[in-house]
């Protein structure tokens, strides 16, 4: 299963480059961090029934000491999540411990989000200090939102690779020869540079990105009255033709970022299928275009 084992990879890449720590997901088979984030996301959020939806939608308007009474009912969203939370917070902790231990015998430590952390909490300034629920907070933050968004992605990228035989020949081919570009320079691996250079990758990534969006929808609060023009106007059931629409200070609007992506009047070439070179947009980096990073 690809899903899985990229699972597990992200895993462990998430483990080094975010915390100068080896999960060792994908040597052992019976990983429990691993096995607690597998389908994770669908069994936490997927598949709820119109009575838990219905209270999602009362949760903030109900005092705090009965929404925590509430909590402990064993739903089986929140029965999911809890045996998350308890065993994320545990391997942060072994996380915490073990890097605290060797910054206290390698002063300058790693480059690592986490050795950063560790490091400037143990500055005597208080203003930089973290408490232990704060840092708690943040590990397990960083580690469910940098692993399931690589794993789906990626999952993704293949999925649209896979169904494009003749695009992947391009792709082995760029790859070759960057990669021989670079051994020419005597550099072992490519840089930043020669990552970018790559057209076809960039595409790839580019169109995985927009017609598979990990945030699907975004929320913006109006910070003020105002009227939103439409650049295509709208048919109301009524038949009636709106131009715009009128948000008040105060009001909250969706938007759906996975809509937005795959309308076809902003691109010029048809869904799911791969840019071309004339077609991408080299210079303006791999997610530039991309409504989920601010781009359009």
């Amino acid at each position: 299963s690809i899903p899985a084992w990229l699972s597990h990879t992200a895993l462990d890449v998430l483990g080094q480059a975010a915390f100068g720590y080896d999960f060792g997901a994908i040597d052992e088979k019976d990983n429990e961090l691993a096995n607690v984030y597998h389908n994770l996301i669908a069994d936490s959020f997927y598949n709820r029934s119109d009575l838990s939806i219905t209270f999602e939608a009362l949760w903030g308007f109900i005092p705090l000491q009965l929404a925590i009474m509430l909590g402990r009912f064993p739903t089986k969203q929140l029965s999911r999540l809890k045996r998350y939370m308890t065993v994320a917070r545990s391997f942060a902790k072994t996380i915490v411990n073990t890097q605290t231990q060797a910054l206290s015998v390698v002063k300058e430590g790693g480059k690592d989000v986490m050795s950063t952390l560790i490091k400037a909490n143990m500055s005597e300034d208080p203003k930089t200090k973290l408490t232990e629920e704060e840092v708690m907070a943040q590990l397990t933050t960083l580690m469910i939102v940098g692993h399931e968004t690589s794993t789906n992605t990626l999952s993704w990228a293949l999925y649209e690779f896979a169904k494009h035989p003749g695009f992947q020949s391009q792709i082995r081919e760029e790859i070759r020869v960057t990669h021989a570009h670079a051994a020419q320079r005597g550099d072992r691996e490519m840089s930043i540079a020669d990552l970018n250079s790559m057209k076809y990758m960039i595409a790839l990534m580019k169109e995985t990105l927009r017609c598979h969006p990990i945030a699907t929808l975004m929320n913006r609060e109006a910070a003020k009255d105002h009227i939103i023009p439409l650049s295509m106007p709208q048919t109301t059931r009524t038949g009636e033709v709106i131009t715009s629409v009128p948000v008040s200070k105060g009001q909250w609007v969706i938007i759906s970022l996975a809509a937005y992506d795959r309308l076809v009047v902003l691109v010029s070439y048809p869904v799911h299928v791969p840019i071309t070179l004339s077609q991408t947009q080299i210079g303006m980096g791999v997610s530039a275009v991309m409504s989920e990073f601010g781009g359009r």
